[in-house]
């Protein structure tokens, strides 16, 4: 067999990749296609596009480097809004302070993404108000075995020469008591001169908390923003991390994670991408975990190069203030000289140090008299000295003023002030999109910027607050930049007026107000096949409002724009109820269109959708209990499986696999997966269906063939190719076994089967072969290698199958590296069934490691 391999480099808005093996260039993807090209395909990507938020792409079939962009999402992203964990914010590129001639006079930061990669890197110009987001994060691995890195928590720091970000995530690294693991460093180049390498990312740290032994070195729930300084001579960061009470469910083994101080600097001092390493660390508390009582800021005194920091012990009302150096070790605030509950960080001013108190906000003994939030200078003695108290925000008494506190704050030496963000702590962690206005009223109080100055008695300037047309809830800390630090950036969220959250910049010299949208309530983070029909497409979405759901996209000219959305859920029975997406829409023969979901909230129904075939609109919605099996109520519930799969038909009949109990719930409860037909969707009536050894899973669904009979194959503990009969639906489904044993020919499925124009059924595998079932004879054949030309790679085949033109199949290969399990490219390929030939196109920057279902379908 020849192997034919074509790999051209996708040039899309901003960023550009090649793996150097075409030397000829490749045009910028054109905004509006032609309608009446060379034959073409659909491409459906859930985080590119202009937005990072998913993106529809027509690529031509002959050439299909040759690419271009019908619609991209504008909807969905918004700040993470839980202050208590999130003091996230975006760092100034300095062209006057970076070495080495750095510095873009941008601001740079991460953002949530929300389904498919761990991130979006954006930068923002305070110039033009220009929020660009210039690279999506894929999923990043310390080995193939751990969790990839996520929870974009704290503030970034930017290398000396501006050219790299530093960045601390909550999650990622090995499996821990936390199930995700403790966190990771990630350095990410964001020299946009350097094209080759831009946008490039390393983990550089992983705080593994070991085996829960308390005398080894365990770094966990780090939320302290990470500060620069220095420590024995060398670039160095300081974090803090908060320690837990932890217990093992499957052990009942329980005990306390203390919490740390730590410094870390690069092993390698030119190159901060290379592996760091722990240069010094300190138990917070003694015996104790900290119970989120680490300062969101900590500081670094570069007069005498130290590191500041506080903690609070909540166990007997103490705040500790310390350093790396010992001068401060230890200074105690309590009843014998000034309070400090809860403490918010530390701030430096000159030759002085500040201590932000939050205050007591629950006065659970009545003993503790002065709870107000405040500000202390503290000294390397153990004096406290009250300078400021903001009464009007949290009374000394309890009751209910503006209740709210201090959470983050800058420090801004060039003007002598101290910027600090204060909002309604007891509500931050309900406020969100959908949620805002059914909370605010019990205990919300909007957010606000103040400016203190401690060089002139503390005078303090209201510089912007809450409204919703802007965010009422301010997260994070506030960004200063620009010259002179002329620009103060804040994240904001809302529920209002159906936008997600915002970037808000004030302007010192103007004292003007501006608000950058993050996101619309509308699709984004689209997912699924994509129905097309004649003047529209439809394709599965994850964000519509608070629901998940669908978007129509149709034809205007030489264009597509997104029609009103639908929300996925029943008004009636189940209204406010999440789903899952559909993975395809199914048309029967009757001209109907449907297709299904599940219930994500409860897991007990089926929801089945209909669409109109002349415009793609939402027609009609039902859903169907699964605990209602062959009509039968079993009493039985699925306990909120998620999983979705594909749905075919036959004879007006829709087929599709879905999880069922094998018993009444209990702690353990078992499920399997089994295959249903309904005859009658839109009627609620009960499905049909038969059940799968447990542990056997149906690998995405069923497949019509041309002889009339339907093929499935499985996984798991049984990896099979069976046959389905469904008869008319009104009994069980008869499955028959065609092949009993795919591992004795070394095939894994890994997508739903193709039935192709030659009479063969084709499907993927996960280690990168187009395999092949002759129904007639039942035989298997590995048809193709898609594997990725480097032998340290493992490639999968992803998503589904399609045969845009007869004798042609086209799909997408997933490439990881074997060391660690990081993504390394994303491949369409084209397979001429005729010639056994392979042609290839690189569409990494098309298409993430995890999209949900990526495939081809025929324009």
């Amino acid at each position: 067999m020849r192997k034919i391999i074509s790999i051209s480099s996708v040039v899309l808005l901003l960023v550009a990749c090649s793996d150097g093996s075409n030397t000829s260039s490749t045009p910028p993807l054109d905004a509006t296609p032609p309608l009446d090209a060379t034959p073409s395909v659909l491409l459906v990507s859930g985080d590119s596009g202009s937005d990072k938020l998913g993106a529809m792409y027509s690529i031509e079939i002959e050439d299909m480097s040759t690419q271009s962009v019908l619609y991209e999402a504008s909807g969905g992203h918004d700040p993470h809004t839980n202050e208590r964990d999130f003091h996230n914010g975006l760092i100034y590129s300095n062209p006057a302070t970076c070495v080495d001639g750095g510095g873009d006079g941008k601001f740079w930061g991460v953002v949530d993404s929300h389904y498919f990669s761990a991130g979006k890197l954006i930068s923002f110009d305070p110039e033009s108000d220009k929020l660009t987001y210039e690279k999506v994060i894929d999923k990043q691995y310390i080995s193939s075995s751990s969790w990839f890195a996520s929870g974009w928590r704290t503030a970034p720091v930017m290398t000396p020469d501006c050219k790299g970000l530093i960045v601390v995530t909550k999650d990622g690294g090995r499996e821990s008591l936390n199930g995700g693991g403790d966190g990771v460093i990630l350095y990410i180049n964001i020299d946009k001169t350097d094209t080759e390498n831009f946008g490039q990312m390393s983990i550089v740290y992983e705080f593994y908390e070991g085996d829960g032994i308390l005398n080894q070195e365990i770094f966990r729930n780090l939320f302290s923003n990470p500060v620069l300084g220095e420590y024995n001579n060398r670039d160095a960061v300081f974090l803090m991390s908060d320690g837990e009470k932890w217990r093992d469910p499957d052990t009942s083994i329980s005990g306390e994670v203390e919490g740390y101080a730590l410094i870390l600097s690069p092993s390698v001092e030119s190159d901060w991408s290379k592996p760091w390493e722990l240069t010094w660390f300190e138990k917070l508390i003694p015996n104790q975990y900290s119970l989120h009582g680490t300062s969101s800021e900590p500081l670094y005194d570069a007069v005498n190069k130290r590191f500041i920091y506080s903690v609070f012990n909540y166990k007997n009302g103490e705040t500790i203030v310390s350093s790396n150096d010992d001068t401060f070790n230890p200074n105690v605030i309590n009843e014998s000289n000034d309070e400090c509950y809860y403490n918010a960080g530390l701030a430096k001013l000159g030759a002085k140090t500040y201590q932000f108190c939050r205050g007591y906000d629950r006065d659970r003994t009545g003993s503790y008299t002065n709870n107000s939030p405040r500000l202390l200078e503290v000294s390397s003695g153990n004096a406290a000295t009250s300078v400021m108290t903001f009464r009007e925000w949290k009374s000394i008494n309890g009751s209910d003023n503006l209740n709210i506190a201090p959470f983050d704050f800058t420090v801004d030496p060039d003007n002598g002030r101290i910027l600090v963000t204060a909002g309604t702590l007891d509500g931050a962690d309900y406020i969100g999109r959908g949620s805002l206005n059914l909370y605010k009223d019990a205990f919300f109080y909007p957010s606000r910027v103040e400016e203190i100055n401690p060089g002139n008695t503390f005078v303090r300037n209201i510089l912007f607050e809450g409204k919703p047309e802007h965010g009422e809830h301010f997260v994070g800390k506030p960004s200063l930049g620009g010259p002179n630090n002329q620009y103060i950036l804040q994240f904001s969220v809302t529920g209002e007026l159906g936008v997600t959250g915002y970037l808000l910049k004030y302007d010192r010299a103007t004292q003007a107000l501006s608000s950058i949208p993050l996101g619309t309530e509308e699709p984004a983070y689209l997912a699924s096949k994509p129905l097309v029909l004649d003047d529209s497409i439809v394709v599965s979405s994850f964000d519509i409002g608070v629901y998940d759901g669908f978007v129509t996209v149709a034809k205007d000219g030489s264009s597509y724009t997104a029609q009103v959305p639908e929300q996925l859920y029943d008004d009636k029975h189940h209204a406010g109820v999440y789903a899952s997406v559909p993975l395809n829409f199914e048309v029967l023969d009757n001209g109907d269109i449907w297709g299904v979901a599940k219930d994500t909230n409860l897991g007990n129904y089926d929801y089945f959708v209909n669409f109109d075939s002349s415009t793609g609109m939402q027609t009609k919605r039902s859903y169907i209990s699964e605990a209602i099996i062959n009509g039968t109520d079993s009493g039985n519930y699925l306990d909120g499986n998620t999983t979705t799969f594909t749905m075919e038909s036959v004879n007006n009949i829709l087929v599709y696999p879905a999880w069922g109990p094998i018993s009444n719930p209990t702690t353990n409860a078992l499920f399997d997966v089994g295959i249903n037909c309904n005859a009658h969707p839109g009627n609620n009536n009960a499905v049909h269906r038969t059940s799968l050894p447990n542990d056997e899973t149906i690998v995405r669904g069923a497949t019509l063939h041309s002889n009339g009979n339907l093929y499935m194959a499985t996984s798991g503990i049984s990896n099979r190719i069976l046959q389905v009969d469904v008869g008319t639906c009104t009994a069980d489904p008869v499955i028959t076994e065609q092949v009993s044993d795919l591992n004795s020919v070394d095939i894994l499925p890994s997508t739903r089967m193709l039935s192709a124009s030659d009479d063969f059924l084709y499907f993927g595998t996960t280690d990168g072969f187009l395999a092949s079932y002759n129904p007639s004879d039942n035989s298997i054949t590995k048809q193709i290698d898609l594997t990725h030309y480097s032998s340290d790679t493992k490639t999968r085949v992803v998503g589904f199958l399609s045969e845009p033109i007869d004798g042609f199949i086209m799909g997408i290969v997933a490439d990881t590296l074997l060391t660690n399990g990081n993504p390394l490219s994303r491949r369409l390929f084209k397979f001429d069934i005729a010639n056994n030939t392979l042609t290839f196109e690189d569409v990494s920057d098309l298409l993430v490691d995890d999209e949900l279902y990526p495939g081809a379908v025929r324009l």
